[in-house]
């Protein structure tokens, strides 16, 4: 008696040519507007690409503003400073306000923090500065912040205008800058100058996280 075997190709699922249309068009659509940003916040953009694109629009405002305060003197120092402090926190208080839900607006924070650590590893820069652990923790400080000040601001808690509001909360000590001293160098715990010379190569600098009111005038 002879046995016949039949044998029969698997479809590809339905499902799996949905995920595989959802991810190509994702990548069309933040392909341009997410050229230049990290690979974990690619990455999470695939899965979240309107998301990623406002996530995108936000930064660039974010970073517009800081830059007119910076020519205006109304804050100081882009790299662990005051400017800093402000980007962040506006940036993640316009998501908010722009009805993006808090635990999403936080993931893309540290989505960012994590490309810090990656621009680390390969020897970048991020705004002319070399990323560390002490200044990403300051970074997800004024996140947070950003955010708190965001949801106040949907309450209809703030009687002035987001920018207005949160460089008060910087004068009033409520974000997170660096140590400093007179001359604008890094100070560790014991208010010592930081040699970063000699932490070539470290993740870890000695830095110290202060309240974003104790500057100090460089002279």
């Amino acid at each position: 008696m002879r046995t016949e075997i039949h044998t029969r190709k698997r479809a590809f699922p339905v499902r799996g040519w949905l995920v595989v249309l959802l991810v190509v068009c994702s990548l069309q659509l933040v392909a341009g507007p997410l050229r230049n940003v990290s690979r974990p916040e690619k990455v999470w953009s695939v899965f979240h690409p309107f998301k990623a694109v406002k996530v995108k629009h936000c930064a660039d405002r974010a970073q517009f503003v800081t830059d007119s305060l910076e020519k205006a003197g109304t804050l100081t120092d882009k790299n662990g400073g005051q400017l800093d402090a402000f980007r962040h926190a506006y940036w993640m208080a316009l998501l908010i306000t722009d009805g993006m839900r808090a635990n999403v607006v936080r993931k893309a924070g540290e989505r960012h923090e994590k490309g810090n650590y990656l621009d680390f590893k390969r020897g970048k820069l991020e705004d002319a500065s070399r990323p560390d652990s002490m200044m990403c923790v300051m970074d997800l400080n004024n996140n947070s912040e950003g955010i708190r000040i965001g949801k106040e601001y949907l309450k209809g808690n703030i009687r002035m205008s987001l920018i207005g509001y949160i460089i008060n909360e910087i004068w009033n000590g409520k974000l997170s800058i660096m140590s400093r001293n007179e001359k604008g160098e890094y100070l560790d715990r014991d208010g010592n100058r930081i040699d970063l010379t000699q932490y070539k190569g470290k993740w870890y600098i000695p830095k110290v996280i202060v309240n974003s009111d104790r500057i100090v005038v460089p002279h």
